[in-house]
């Protein structure tokens, strides 16, 4: 769905929006991040915004939302992405009835769930209350429930991905997703229909266009850069192998990987492969990462299936590092425009990007200077924000409220198209 919006159609329409999280939050990788940035924006623009989510979290400090928790699970404290046994039994349900008392208690406008273990989560409260409902799927499962180690399931985790997405997201009145790619699938599949799916991509902070370069000693070797999660859907497998191919090379260099996740798989990837000792670890804070990535010579992006849009892979542009990506993540990207783009799995040739690009200081240049004109250009959590609101007015003349906090019935602007 798209807009004409010549000027601000929403300016004193507020309301109460009640988010379901089902994850840490906040936390310095995609979902939480996007989530965060959704909130304080709606919060920014007026609306009510309340966030139902996990106990665990790094520290957010002040926050313009309210933040509802969880009981603490002392047995409990994954900060990893993706689905666990524990995480299923035992933090969702806890989730899905502290969402409901919220709903009973706040009466919200709307619930707008992220993810699909927030629909899970939120479904309770729809039914039992009658909230129109928005999902905002950030993925599809047919594509990344396989990566995760769920024991027992085998091969049969892509099938119940498959399954999920096509019955899952019709539950919601409302679905958004975060790329033009996970639309098309959607309506190919006959999952929803059209005029109830909405694009809403991710956004830039503004910190990473203003980062510089320095963070790394002058010591005769170049920094290759990873940030963000280390689960295998990641492709950190891929990386490792190419890592490997280029030290064999000669490459003077080092990777850096920038991560507050569990390492413990990784390394024994990487010590398997005898790369282990060229590895850095570091965890900066949300306020450091953007000199991190400015500084690198060489921004890693080895995700091979993606569906949605990789949060690095933007602050990666915002930052103007020169990029290397297999095709199947590299959204908005385009091969010796603004990055090196590998075909799928070619480890030797993503490899072989890396190194052109660490021969080759006016290319890395040119591309790192043309990614961030494009992310400039094209991400803006404004915009992501404004495209959310019109979602909820477009629900919200179809399901109306049975009250409004500023006394006004509204209806839906005009210009709303698929």
């Amino acid at each position: 769905m798209s807009a004409v919006l010549p000027q601000d159609p929403f300016a004193g329409v507020r309301r109460r929006v009640l988010m379901i999280a089902a994850c840490p939050f906040p936390a310095p990788r995609g979902t939480p991040v996007r989530i965060l940035r959704i909130a304080e924006s709606l919060a920014a623009r007026g609306h009510e915004v309340h966030l139902a989510t996990y106990h665990l979290g790094t520290s957010g400090g002040s926050l313009p939302f309210a933040v509802h928790r969880v009981p603490r699970v002392p047995t409990y404290r994954r900060m990893e992405p993706g689905p666990d046994y524990q995480k299923l039994a035992v933090m969702d349900p806890l989730l899905a009835g502290l969402t409901l008392r919220l709903a009973r208690k706040l009466r919200p406008d709307i619930l707008h769930a992220h993810h699909y273990e927030g629909l899970l989560c939120a479904l309770p409260a729809k039914l039992a209350l009658d909230v129109p409902m928005v999902f905002d799927s950030h993925v599809l499962l047919q594509a990344e429930l396989p990566y995760y180690d769920l024991k027992g399931l085998g091969r049969a985790k892509g099938r119940i991905g498959a399954f999920l997405d096509r019955h899952l997201s019709r539950r919601a009145d409302h679905v958004i997703v975060v790329t033009d790619d996970m639309r098309r699938r959607l309506l190919r599949d006959g999952v929803i229909p059209e005029e109830r799916l909405t694009v809403a991509g991710n956004g830039v902070e503004e910190a990473f266009f203003q980062g510089r370069r320095g963070v790394f000693p002058q010591d005769g070797r170049q920094r290759l850069l990873f940030t963000g999660n280390l689960a295998l859907y990641q492709g950190v497998d891929h990386m490792v192998k190419a890592l490997a191919l280029l030290l064999r090379g000669g490459c003077a260099l080092r990777l850096v990987v920038a991560t507050g996740s569990d390492r413990e798989a990784f390394e024994r990837l990487a010590r398997d492969a005898g790369v282990l000792q060229s590895i850095d670890f570091i965890d900066p804070t949300v306020a450091q990462l953007p000199d991190v990535i400015a500084s690198a010579d060489v921004a890693l992006n080895p995700r091979t299936h993606c569906p949605g849009i990789p949060q690095k892979l933007l602050n990666y542009m915002g930052a103007g590092a020169a990029v290397v990506s297999f095709a199947g993540s590299a959204k908005h990207l385009r091969d010796g425009e603004n990055a090196l783009v590998v075909r799928d799995g070619d480890v030797e040739g993503f490899a072989r990007a890396v190194a052109r690009l660490l021969d080759d200081a006016a290319l890395r240049q040119v591309l790192g200077e043309r990614a961030q004109l494009h992310a400039r250009e094209n991400f803006s959590w404004q915009a992501c924000v404004r495209t959310v609101e019109q979602v909820y007015e477009h629900v919200l003349a179809r399901n109306p409220p049975q009250r409004h906090h500023d006394g006004r019935q509204r209806a839906a602007p005009d210009g709303l198209r698929p």
